[in-house]
């Protein structure tokens, strides 16, 4: 029971308890599927989109963890992207939200996707149209690629071999 549309509103009003209207006229993305939630991502960071997150009116509330600096090695390469606080990149992130203390390797490719935190892809790894859970490992090498439809690994997952390095 977890959709307010199709079970919490139709049981509060089955149960007699009251429900109102609120109207709201900011911006509402409805992340109830996989594809919506990865959609939203990808709003976000689109340089069309109508929001500006260094606008301070418009706020993201969040419970953040204080993280060390982010790190960005040598061959780092970022572009379109949100990177939050203490992550580690050495590969190329494009048009992708890194979420805290999320690590991407040297050689590794992430495009179009969302890694959660503490999540780390491998040397060489490609993420394409992704979300990654987190504080999963995605091993040296292995490839996802959700062009069809968007690919999932879920919290803590472990795709490929991790190393004593994971």
């Amino acid at each position: 029971m977890s959709d307010f549309g199709k079970n919490v509103i139709p049981n509060y009003l089955e149960s007699g308890e009251s429900v109102y209207a609120y109207e709201f006229s900011g911006y509402w993305k409805d992340v109830g599927t996989i594809e919506s939630l990865w959609e939203a991502n990808m709003e976000y960071i689109s340089p069309e989109n109508a929001l500006d997150s260094r606008n301070r009116q418009w706020k993201i509330y969040s419970r953040n963890l204080i993280s060390p600096p982010n790190y960005f090695g040598a061959h780092a390469h970022v572009e379109d992207s949100l990177v939050v606080d203490g992550c580690f990149v050495d590969g190329t992130v494009k048009r992708s939200i890194l979420s805290t203390e999320a690590q991407v390797r040297e050689g590794a490719e992430v495009v179009d996707s969302v890694i959660m935190s503490g999540a780390i892809i491998g040397h060489g790894a490609k993420i394409t149209r992704a979300i990654i859970g987190e504080g999963a490992i995605i091993a040296d090498g292995v490839e996802i690629d959700g062009t069809d439809e968007v690919q999932v690994v879920g919290y803590n997952e472990v795709v490929g071999v991790a190393t004593d390095e994971d």
